[in-house]
């Protein structure tokens, strides 16, 4: 039996399966590295090993089967530098997040290209953790989550050994141990929150949250990855699939729409939209072979 990592795409407007971008597990991260984000047209995911450099690699959305990628950012060598989370602004600026720092790159930068931002992890940045979430908003605002600790916030402008400017922690938030993050087109900060084995719920907390506050809302979802898109629509990737809830949504809402797993597949976490509304998932395909 052998494990086959690849990226599922589902139309908008119904359950139907529409591609299928064989991308390798060379080129497909685990967890919760991919495909988050998109744009409209272009798909981006992060490749690494713990031997070599990682790649930030972009592929047209429209390409199935075994895609090429139209361009890479390599990162430097070594497992102090891997890539761990990605993350896309609306003007398409890329941020990554390693285990030795988070970084900035312009849109369309390629190769060993210069990171435009770099905040280290340190006591200075609050960073002292390995990242386990990231996403930044429309103003390059970058936020960063921390297991067990709480999500920090920089400014657009924050850059090298900086303090965030805000810091999102304490009893009132609910947080236990904040994993994903997305920020939808109004500025407001969904937390993915592990509880506990099978207890995984989503936080959303204001555009100006900061300290010890409550959430807005809380999702109970359970689910084992999630993307939001700009109108603060839902899509959860859980054990059995992947459900679509509306923006506002609160408490144990009921999906407007749900795709189910297809026979030999389990999902990873990894899930995107597009601005079109095309669902994009990581999975593990069960093939022939032997094992792995």
């Amino acid at each position: 039996m052998q494990l086959s990592r690849s990226l599922l795409v589902f139309s908008a407007a119904s359950a139907a399966f529409l591609a299928l971008a064989g991308c390798g597990s060379n080129y497909v991260g685990s967890g919760n590295t991919g495909p988050t984000p998109y744009t409209g047209t272009t798909v981006y995911l992060v490749s690494g090993t713990t031997t070599a450099s990682s790649l930030v690699l972009a592929y047209p959305s429209g390409q199935a089967n075994t895609p090429t990628a139209t361009s890479s950012i390599i990162l430097p060598s070594g497992s102090g530098t891997i890539g761990q989370y990605i993350a896309l602004d609306p003007a398409a600026n890329v941020y990554v997040a390693t285990t030795t720092d988070v970084r900035e790159y312009a849109a369309g930068a390629s190769g060993a290209a210069t990171p435009t931002r770099v905040l280290p992890l340190n006591a200075t940045t609050t960073l002292s953790n390995t990242p386990t979430g990231l996403a930044a908003d429309a103003s390059g605002n970058i936020y960063v989550s921390e297991s067990g600790t709480g999500v920090a916030v920089f400014s657009g402008a924050a850059n090298g050994s900086v303090a965030p400017a805000r810091f999102i922690s304490g009893a009132l938030t609910t947080l236990v141990d904040p994993f994903q993050l997305h920020v939808d087109g109004a500025g407001n900060l969904y937390v993915m929150n592990f509880i506990a084995t099978g207890q995984v719920d989503i936080l959303v907390f204001a555009p100006t949250a900061n300290g010890n506050v409550a959430p807005i809302r809380t999702l109970n979802v359970n689910e084992i990855g999630f993307t939001v898109n700009s109108a603060g629509s839902v899509y959860a990737a859980t054990l059995a699939g992947v459900e679509v809830f509306a923006p506002g949504a609160n408490g144990t809402p009921v999906p407007t729409q749900t795709i189910s797993t297809q026979p030999n597949t389990s999902l990873t976490g990894g899930i995107g939209v597009d601005t079109q509304g095309n669902i994009y998932v990581v999975t593990l395909v069960t093939v022939a072979g032997p094992s792995i």
